[in-house]
């Protein structure tokens, strides 16, 4: 996020308009990172984009539009110092109506974080999270269809950004077993360790397959080493153990190799 730290300068030389544009993709951006950033275990917290997924959002999202604005906005400006006629104010009249619908759908990925934490409390411990998750990307695309056949303008951009978001969400949610038995070998390698989850702190063959958005929660993990144990916790946004948030009491199971 180091890119944020020009925003301010940028502002100040940018036309009215393109610096407010600026500032709304900062605070887009600020605010995805409050959502899908690692915080402790809240009881019935749902699920994160993951860090990749935030990475290659800050690259292609945030770092495309950010550079579109500096250049098209520096592009008026050099244009009205070639022109002693042209007023001040020109540069604002060229914002272009695709620009306030790329930051419409933009902004979607904080109301579409906050759903899917809210469904990851609804559906935690649900028996069957394939069909489950199957079910929600159909209704997702489904929306996604309705805003390109009916709607047009930043309602359509808005509600296209926000089945969009939810789409990869959801699809991220279907690797959560995948990516927990692999941080789980990069914790603890060859050290004895166990793995406790949800209320009854079940072991992962007691459970139907784990998605982030089904997975009863919390997920912890508890390592011995040299005598001691590390306890860890999965957290659903950062998508991968942690440490914090962790009551030892819960972590009911004894640790074997692996």
């Amino acid at each position: 996020m180091e890119a944020t730290l020009i925003l301010p300068l940028l502002g100040l030389v940018l036309p009215p308009r393109y610096a407010l544009r600026l500032a709304a993709v900062g605070i887009i951006a600020l605010l995805a990172f409050g959502v899908f950033g690692n915080k402790a275990y809240d009881p019935g917290a749902g699920h994160g984009l993951g860090l990749a997924i935030l990475i290659w959002f800050v690259i292609l999202f945030f770092g495309a539009i950010l550079l579109g604005l500096a250049a098209r906005g520096l592009w008026h400006l050099w244009r009205i110092s070639l022109d002693d006629s042209a007023k001040p104010g020109l540069a604002d009249l060229s914002v272009p109506p695709l620009l306030d619908q790329l930051l419409a759908g933009l902004a979607m990925i904080v109301p579409a974080g906050l759903l899917a934490l809210a469904l990851g409390d609804f559906l935690a411990g649900s028996g069957h999270p394939l069909l489950i998750h199957i079910g929600l990307l159909v209704a997702v695309l489904s929306l996604g269809v309705v805003a390109l056949i009916y709607l047009d303008g930043l309602p359509q951009a808005a509600t296209l950004g926000l089945s969009i978001w939810l789409a990869f969400i959801v699809a991220d949610s279907m690797r959560l077993e995948g990516q927990m038995m692999a941080d789980v070998t990069r914790q603890a390698g060859a050290l004895p360790q166990c793995l406790a989850i949800g209320p009854e702190a079940l072991a992962p063959g007691q459970l139907p397959p784990l998605m982030g958005l089904t997975a009863p929660k919390p997920i912890l993990l508890r390592i011995a080493h040299d005598g001691n144990a590390r306890l860890l916790r999965w957290s659903f946004r950062w998508h991968g153990f942690v440490r914090g948030g962790i009551n030892e009491a819960d972590v009911r199971c004894l640790p074997a190799p692996p």
